[in-house]
């Protein structure tokens, strides 16, 4: 069965941990709670395109109450 996995994306250094201490962690948390959301997104993480498109889903203004009420700190 290893033939039928693929990898995509960008490799970690370390194949057991990618480093996310460089990531404001709204991001880290937000972009998690997306895919966990939409899974039919998942397929294209670590697409340069995907990476667009996530980008602009995260930072586009709320359309809904589901999307919490929350404000979130601003960023000096």
């Amino acid at each position: 069965m290893p033939d039928l996995v693929r990898r995509r994306g960008i490799l970690p250094l370390d194949r057991r941990r990618l480093r996310i201490d460089n990531v404001h962690p709204w991001f880290v948390a937000d972009t998690i709670r997306y895919y966990v959301d939409h899974p039919q997104h998942r397929a294209a993480i670590g697409e340069p395109a995907e990476y667009q498109r996530l980008w602009h889903a995260l930072t586009s203004a709320p359309i809904g109450p589901e999307q919490g009420t929350l404000p979130r700190p601003t960023l000096k």
